[in-house]
């Protein structure tokens, strides 16, 4: 019984892996075409495949994409064997909904490292800022927001998120209005927009130096670490600066924003690069 429930679980494994494989390639073949690269053999593949193919299919259209860009490097992870197989082992999958929740991280942190928040909903529930339950209806929100003497609030998914969904809403003339004045800031629209979960916090007044790159978002410098399994260190393999597209407010690459790499040095890269 055991070795069969085992060996049904495989299969279903093997199963979503390679659907989502085939989602990969798909989407690696549409980029090859966006970026004019010809889906054939290069400098370098064949070793590629060696190291790689141990860990599974190594599918050589990853590294015919980014090869074109940083060069002949056998390091390059195949995108599908990093998500089905190398993933899961640094990042175990039954944390990762609530590493990735929002209204997590106000638990996780030290004050002052994270935007002041407002207000919370946690499963259909509203808390306020220190987690405690409470009931609210509009005028209960407005008289959170003028305790807390801010006229500027950003409210966010708490989880899902990736640049979707998100709202600002400012203070004019005694009315909370969206950052396109077109909706009113009320518990009906946060709820019809928010069913599950959101976040409202502070919203943050960028730096100058920030800010010059465009007004409109909060551009932000993301760091990808990695916990070595060697010497249980946390590692800084690679960081970039994130900048929205004009008008938006949000620097999310998916809604037509631009990343710039960061140097060891700490200068910017001399490129801007888009989703594709």
């Amino acid at each position: 019984e055991y070795n069969m429930r085992k060996g049904v679980k495989t299969l279903i494994r093997d199963i979503i892996d390679n659907r989502v494989s085939k989602t990969y390639v798909k989407e690696y073949q549409r980029l090859l075409k966006v970026n004019n690269i010809k889906n054939v053999e290069v400098k370098g593949e064949q070793e590629w495949i060696d190291k790689w193919s141990i860990l599974g299919r190594a599918n050589p259209i990853y590294y015919r994409l980014f090869s074109k860009y940083i060069g002949a490097d056998i390091n390059i992870v195949p995108e599908d064997i990093c998500h089905n197989i190398i993933e899961p082992i640094l990042n175990p999958l039954q944390l990762v909904p609530y590493y990735s929740d929002k209204n997590v991280f106000d638990y996780l942190f030290e004050d002052g490292i994270m935007p002041r928040t407002i207000l919370r909903k946690i499963n259909g529930f509203f808390h306020d800022s220190k987690y405690n339950f409470i009931k609210i209806d509009n005028n209960k929100l407005y008289q959170i927001l003028n305790d807390n003497g801010i006229d500027r609030v950003i409210v966010k998914p708490s989880t899902d998120c990736s640049g979707k969904r998100i709202m600002i809403f400012n203070l004019r003339e005694g009315e909370w209005l969206d950052h396109m004045e077109e909706r009113s800031l009320n518990m009906e629209l946060l709820n019809s927009i928010y069913p599950n979960g959101f976040v409202m916090q502070e919203c943050l007044k960028q730096h100058p130096y920030m800010a010059q790159f465009n007004q409109s978002s909060v551009n932000t410098i993301r760091i990808s670490t990695y916990k070595s399994v060697v010497d249980n260190r946390s590692h800084i393999t690679g960081a970039f600066l994130r900048i929205g597209a004009a008008g938006s407010i949000v620097d999310n690459a998916h809604a037509g924003g631009g990343i710039v790499g960061i140097m060891k040095n700490g200068e910017l890269c001399h490129n801007t690069i888009d989703q594709h």
